[in-house]
């Protein structure tokens, strides 16, 4: 074989593969949880966001209570890196602040002891990584999760 065909079979198969790894591969989740008691009402909270990506990347942030309260739960959304803006969705239940921001924020007012906060964030080209963060509250008490990833 000549060396110009096989400069060529490698560059092609260099390239096919660099594409079907970025169009194949899963992202990748980075979670953070975290959990108290206070008088005696048990509070659990949760993040999931993905950190590898191609232009959209899928979160979660969950709130968890012992018992059926009155609560909110915040879902925190940011995209990190220089110059950088996000765009979310979210439950229809949940109101959101902050798109076309750097850190959004989607918040839910609720009964009972459990509630769930998903949806996508289309970061900007500049991003270089996706965070979420999650705070179930009753009143002032409140547990809070760190962010999934910086």
């Amino acid at each position: 074989m000549q060396k110009k065909t096989l400069v060529r079979l490698f560059t092609a198969a260099t390239i096919g593969g660099a594409v079907a790894l970025a169009t194949s591969v899963p992202a990748h989740a980075f979670s953070s949880s975290s959990s108290m008691t206070s008088g005696g009402l048990t509070y659990n909270a949760s993040a999931t966001s993905c950190n590898l990506y191609w232009d959209s990347c899928s979160w979660s942030a969950t709130g968890g209570l012992s018992s059926s309260r009155s609560f909110t739960h915040t879902a925190d959304v940011k995209a990190n890196g220089v110059n950088v803006s996000l765009t979310i969705s979210a439950d229809p239940g949940a109101t959101i602040t902050g798109n076309s921001t750097s850190l959004a924020h989607a918040v839910e007012k609720g009964y009972g002891t459990y509630n769930k906060d998903s949806g996508v964030a289309h970061p900007s080209i500049f991003s270089v990584s996706v965070a979420a963060r999650s705070k179930m509250a009753v009143g002032s008490t409140y547990v809070q999760t760190g962010w999934t990833t910086w």
